[in-house]
């Protein structure tokens, strides 16, 4: 037994011996002008009283002038019993930091989670942590010193210690920022503990609000699902129903037929089979085909709304919130499922899932917000009184929405052509040929040729991925678009309240997956047959959605009309544009639930307030070093390199391509502490693949 505590206390030793090294590496960058050195606080005398037996100077080369060591084992002697030790950390900071404490005690929280005892009596604030044989004490003196201790003393030896460090109790008057500032809620709680916003109490006062705002306000929902029957293999219709009912439950949102809010969720798979051949002078020709399961799920909440064209009032049911998403499943092979038995129903239903899952969290996340004039804001009392009363009529009338939503339509959409980047460029697809004179083409045959202040958009994503698989050495390709026209300025009511935002009129999507063989006996330039699909999906896409703008459409789902009844209450401000500027954590940023910054607002000072997470644009990257090789990031923002990032595993960016070259240009961000080992002015490593993610070039749908 006494064997195991020994090894327990010498890991107790390693594990503050590290922490003092990790800090020393970062602090020896930092100006240091004391005039005493860290071995020169205490007297060799004083340590050895408190231990209760002879203590030696532990040298070390080079000696930083802030660090001390010291052992109960001479620097030529053999341990030949318990060994104990003292480390001192002295640090004199050029200005008074009354958050020095505050920020040393989250760091130690985040980096070894520890929760720190506030301590009296000794410096102008101090924190302990550790037990009645070993711990560090820090001692906080006159807003600049910091004095640290650890070993294995107890807490009132070390107390004893840094008086004689300090010559005293070392109390000045200065004012420390005490640690219970560590439970003031984070940017998540922050942001979840915003007051709902309040809308106007008619047309003319319509609040504009975002899709999360939208969605933070939705209490039930009534659900209608469109899926073909190729997933109700995998995952039954009953089972779609519930996995979207859990996911809106767990965003307070319940499910009831006849709400004044519609979910329609669109889910649609396309299967691929991939054939790998293998021919052989000895056995022939073997083959071994792979499933391939391509998911798309979209979530569109729509309500009665109410529109102007051509100072015109149009009642339509629109979707002021909407979100897609898609992902692939490879299915094993025969030889894996005799073994280890099918998971492809279950892994199916666990994708299905967070593809849910997942599009809500985007819709939970999106503050963003168009810039097309509210245009009541120019009209007299007349005109707005006489707005008022036409929408009360349209919304109490109970007669349905116009079966075209696109009904008085005659203006030409803004159009947003999106090919979002990918990681790789190596892996990337042709741009589509002629694309916005498609658009153009079918704007013409619709009669839409009004060139006045854009309220209509319509929005056309292409997105065109390289799949690896690893039993079919080419992997394959997939393209999926997703099309949408959205009006700016729908009005609606949400909880007896008044809104205003774009809201998504049409949408629709489409699938291919290229074929082609990689066969020796019949080769196909993979390139020519890639480009060669391009050309043919996007006007396929671009004909078919544009052929329906003049038609109802059946997938829309239909809306009771309920009396409008407006609630009392006092509007919020309509300062759309202040809120989106708000930080708003996403899932992923929640994760981390840590104070965020761009780059180019980070400043040396937000080296010492904890981990955190920042944001921006790879300017360049470079190699150095042998083993191991490290990559370092460098921004945009940052042309001095006040802050950069680097890793010594490079591989976590292999996604990246040859040199990692699809980093250049991307928008990215990173979290995790600041310290001098990316370069001396302090930048984050990258040491887990969840501490980095690159952000889409594609910019949110408002």
């Amino acid at each position: 037994m006494s064997g195991t505590v020994r090894r327990v206390r010498a890991a107790r030793r390693i594990g503050v011996l590290s922490v003092l090294i990790l800090s020393t590496v970062w602090f020896a960058a930092q100006p240091n002008a004391q005039s005493k050195t860290a071995c020169q606080l205490i007297s060799l005398d004083d340590i050895s009283a408190a231990f209760g037996r002879e203590m030696f100077l532990r040298p070390t080369r080079p000696q930083l002038p802030e660090n001390c060591s010291y052992s109960s084992v001479g620097p030529f002697d053999r341990p030949t019993g318990p060994t104990v030790n003292l480390l001192i950390h002295w640090t004199h900071e050029a200005a008074p930091d009354a958050d020095a404490m505050v920020d040393q005690a989250r760091t130690l929280l985040q980096q070894r989670q520890v929760r720190t005892t506030n301590v009296t009596n000794i410096g102008d604030a101090a924190f302990w942590f550790g037990n009645e044989i070993t711990g560090e004490l820090w001692v906080f003196h006159g807003g600049v010193d910091t004095l640290v201790l650890a070993g294995q003393l107890p807490l009132d030896k070390m107390k004893t210690l840094a008086a004689k460090a300090l010559g005293g109790p070392g109390r000045t008057g200065f004012a420390y920022a005490g640690t219970d500032t560590l439970d003031k809620p984070g940017p998540t709680a922050i942001a979840s503990a915003e007051p709902p916003l309040v809308g106007g109490a008619s047309f003319s006062q319509a609040i504009y609000i975002t899709p999360a705002e939208f969605l933070k306000q939705v209490k039930e929902v009534s659900l209608s699902i469109g899926a073909v029957p190729a997933l109700g293999k995998q995952v039954p219709p009953a089972e779609q129903r519930d996995y979207i009912t859990k996911a809106l439950a767990a965003r307070g949102i319940s499910v009831r037929a006849g709400a004044p809010v519609a979910l329609r969720a669109t889910l649609d798979e396309h299967d691929s089979v991939g054939t790998n051949t293998t021919y052989s002078s000895r056995n022939g020709t073997t083959s071994e085909e792979f499933h391939i399961h391509n998911l798309y799920v979209s979530l569109g909440f729509y309500v009665r709304a109410v529109v102007m064209r051509n100072g015109q009032a149009h009642l339509v049911e629109a979707a002021p919130a909407r979100e897609s998403q898609a992902e692939q499943y490879v299915e094993d092979s025969d030889l894996r499922k005799y073994f280890f038995g099918d998971e492809t129903r279950t892994d199916m239903k666990d994708l299905f899932a967070w593809l849910i899952d997942d599009s809500l969290d985007r819709i939970a996340s999106n503050y963003a917000i168009d810039s097309t004039a509210w245009y009541v804001s120019g009209w007299t009392p007349a005109q707005k009184t006489a707005a008022d009363a036409e929408f009360l009529r349209l919304m109490n009338s109970g007669q349905r929405p116009e079966q075209m939503a696109t009904m008085g339509i005659d203006t030409v959409p803004q159009l947003e052509l999106e090919q979002p980047a990918i990681n790789d460029p190596d892996e990337g697809c042709p741009a589509p040929q002629s694309w916005q004179a498609l658009w153009n083409a079918q704007f013409q045959r619709n009669r839409w040729t009004k060139t006045q202040p854009q309220s209509l958009t319509l929005r056309h994503s292409f997105y065109c991925r390289h799949i690896p698989v690893l039993r079919f050495a080419p992997g394959y390709y997939r393209l999926i678009d997703d099309v949408a026209l959205r009006e700016s300025n729908a009005v609606f009511v949400l909880n007896g309240r008044v809104f205003r935002k774009p809201a998504t009129l049409r949408s629709g999507h489409g699938f291919l997956s290229p074929s082609y063989s990689s066969s020796s006996s019949a080769p196909v330039n993979l390139d020519d047959t890639l480009a060669s699909a391009v050309q043919m999906f996007v006007p396929q896409s671009v004909g078919a959605f544009g052929g329906g703008l003049g038609l109802p459409d059946v997938t829309v789902p239909v809306i009771p009309a309920t009396p409008v009844q407006i609630a009392a209450g006092t509007a919020s401000p309509d300062s759309a544009a202040a809120r989106a500027a708000v930080f708003h954590p996403d899932a992923w940023e929640q994760k981390w639930d840590v104070p965020f910054y761009p780059v180019g607002k980070y400043t040396p000072a937000l080296a010492k307030k904890g981990r955190l997470i920042l944001r921006g644009t790879v300017a360049r990257l470079s190699m150095d070093g042998q083993y191991p090789q490290w990559l370092r990031i460098y921004f945009r923002e940052s042309p001095d390199n006040a802050v950069t990032l680097c890793t010594p595993s490079a591989d976590i960016f292999d996604e990246f391509g040859d040199g990692y070259k699809g980093l250049i240009g991307r928008t990215v961000e990173a979290a995790g502490d600041i310290d001098g080992l990316c370069t001396p002015k302090g930048g984050i490593r990258i040491l887990q693949t969840n501490q980095f993610r690159a952000l889409s070039t594609e910019t949110a749908v408002p």
